[in-house]
């Protein structure tokens, strides 16, 4: 609230009083977005744990922004590939900032395939045959 002294000819004092609200069109700042993360998996897992600190936000006026959606959470299981992780904050007036980062889980090769190559058999078969010495190669995948 804002009070005005307004000096009338009479030398009266007159308070004016009046309030305003600040229009808010900044989005939410988010703090400590992780950064993106890559794990390597043995032959024949399909899968890997990830985990990390989930991010917070602030904003210019609203003292508590909020957690509208987030895709995963921490110590979840990520399937090989990348997946994308990501946070979404609003403010009381509806600004939005999104945080997103991904994890990325390989697989390491201790044969020549890994799980997500995804040959059929005869497939293997044809190509084993035209290139017997793959699995010799497999040894520098370790």
């Amino acid at each position: 609230m804002i009070v005005l002294l307004k000096l009338n000819m009479t030398y009266c004092f007159n308070l004016c009083g009046f309030s305003f609200t600040d229009q808010d069109n900044q989005s939410p700042l988010i703090n400590n977005c992780p950064s993106s993360q890559s794990a390597f998996v043995q032959s024949g897992i399909t899968s890997f744990v990830a985990s990390w600190i989930q991010p917070t936000a602030t904003d210019n006026l609203d003292p508590n922004p909020r957690l509208l959606r987030q895709t995963h959470s921490p110590n979840s299981p990520f399937p090989l590939g990348t997946t994308a992780v990501t946070y979404v904050f609003v403010d009381e007036a509806m600004n939005a900032a999104s945080c997103t980062f991904f994890i990325t889980v390989y697989c390491k090769f201790t044969h020549f395939l890994c799980p997500f190559l995804l040959l059929d058999s005869l497939a293997l078969l044809r190509v084993y045959k035209l290139f017997p010495v793959l699995p010799y190669f497999s040894q520098f995948f370790m």
